[in-house]
């Protein structure tokens, strides 16, 4: 799947006011288009989870996601970031501090991620 075809997905979703508890993305793009709109979806998901996701510009797609599932998802409870490149200082730190302030998120996986610190 494209990163438009992704983009429109969640935003015929988003328009037709439907609640979701979980969202699974696996073997796509993503990119900057999907990314806002899974940004606004995140606040609602108790359940997030991205697997051998690829695509330009990823180290900003994950930052920016990383950066509302701290500061705006209060719902989540399991994140997946498996087979991602998560090779970087910001994302990396990022991760450490959900980790830390996240009472809620009980489970998270980063099988086969690729980071460094």
């Amino acid at each position: 799947m494209t990163d438009l075809q992704l983009s429109q997905i969640l935003d015929g979703h988003r328009l037709q006011g439907k609640w979701l508890n979980s969202f699974v993305y696996t073997s796509g793009l993503l990119g900057e288009q999907s990314c806002e709109q899974l940004v606004a979806l995140l606040p609602q998901l108790h359940d997030f989870q991205l697997v051998n996701i690829h695509g330009p510009g990823q180290k900003a797609v994950y930052q920016r996601i990383l950066e509302q599932c701290l500061n705006n998802a209060p719902q989540l409870r399991k994140i997946k970031l498996s087979n991602v490149n998560l090779n970087d200082v910001v994302i990396v730190e990022q991760l450490c501090k959900i980790i830390e302030q996240k009472d809620l998120v009980s489970t998270l996986d980063l099988s086969w991620a690729r980071l460094s610190a």
